[in-house]
């Protein structure tokens, strides 16, 4: 989950930097990681919910685009839409790959 999403979910987490290590309240996998949680509304669990739920979907689709983008590299780096890049054949097999035909 991203950044954000724990923090909407009251989840902070705080690099250890000072030099002297933990004092309690460290992630058990990651002694150099301070944990805080507090409570959060209902709103916010809301919010979290739906942006980990859109970051879910933008990950699905672009690992269902990565043979396009992996074919336009050169242009995907340099800006351009992979609209302006693939032609209609194209468009109906990663729409098929998205919907898992």
């Amino acid at each position: 989950m991203s950044d954000l999403v724990n923090r909407l979910n009251g989840i902070y987490r705080i690099k250890i930097t000072d030099g002297l290590g933990p004092a309690g309240g460290e992630e058990p996998n990651n002694p150099d990681e301070f944990v805080r949680t507090y409570e959060t509304s209902p709103i916010q669990k809301e919010a979290a919910a739906r942006i980990a739920a859109l970051e879910a979907e933008n990950k699905r689709l672009r690992e269902a685009l990565k043979p396009f983008a992996d074919a336009h590299d050169d242009y995907w780096r340099e800006g351009v839409s992979m609209a302006d890049l693939i032609d209609r054949d194209d468009l109906r097999r990663a729409k098929a790959a998205m919907e898992g035909k």
